[in-house]
């Protein structure tokens, strides 16, 4: 289970405490198909969905 936030970001983000990790994507990237090909599951469906609510154009 995941928890995704969609929220405008400025500045120089890294990641902190446990997160190994962080990448960011802007709605073109995120839409792209080499971002959608990794998200199995229906992941890339709810990013789709989630998006078009924040206003995306899909």
């Amino acid at each position: 289970m995941s928890l995704a936030y969609i929220v405008p970001v400025t500045g120089d983000c890294r990641p902190r405490q446990d997160a190994l990790d962080l990448v960011w994507f802007s709605p073109q990237e995120a839409l792209s198909e080499a971002v959608q090909s990794e998200m199995p599951g229906g992941h890339g469906v709810l990013l789709k969905q989630a998006l078009a609510h924040a206003g995306c154009v899909i």
